[in-house]
């Protein structure tokens, strides 16, 4: 451990604690550091559903107000969200964070292909539309060009998706 975590174990408060933990949990989601996210979340008084914004000022740089599972979905850390869900964490959480997005459409609009096709394989809401621009996820890999996480969406919707889904889609490609 860090001389501040050894520090603040000692001297910190409640809230200092938990803040810490949670932008380690953050850090280790990052960087893909599965063992290391597990561990953490053993610390049962972390909210997975919270953001960095939710646990001070936006204390992890520069992905405020995400929660673990969107900033994993953003990396592309398939292995860091697989655990999150097995601890709880919400394939669909709240548009109210993340500016409005879900982790689906965080990993679309990163271009995060690998991200998306886990995420649809294991039930998020492709249909989602995010409360600011109007889009879904695919509507955003569109607009962003990733052309890789634009056919796997497009593809679901054929499979996934109600006749006026497809009809919808069919008028808006011409």
């Amino acid at each position: 451990a860090s001389l501040l975590a050894t520090w603040l174990e000692v001297h910190g408060t409640p809230e200092e604690k938990l803040r810490w933990k949670f932008a380690e949990l953050m850090r280790a989601a990052e960087r893909g550091q599965t063992e290391e996210v597990a561990r953490l979340l053993e610390h049962r008084d972390l909210d997975l559903h919270a953001t960095d914004t939710m646990y001070g000022d936006g204390m992890y740089g520069p992905y405020e107000d995400l929660s673990p599972i969107g900033l994993a979905a953003i990396k592309n850390r398939i292995d860091v969200m697989q655990v999150l869900v097995r601890a709880g964490a919400d394939l669909n959480i709240s548009a109210v964070l993340q500016n409005g997005a879900t982790p689906l459409m965080l990993a679309t609009w990163n271009g995060s292909s690998e991200a998306v096709q886990w995420l649809l394989d294991q039930g998020a809401d492709w249909r989602s539309v995010h409360p600011k621009t109007g889009k879904n996820a695919l509507g955003m890999a569109l607009e962003r060009d990733h052309s890789e996480a634009a056919s796997l969406l497009a593809t679901w919707l054929e499979v996934h998706g109600t006749p006026e889904e497809k009809l919808r889609w069919k008028f808006a490609e011409l």
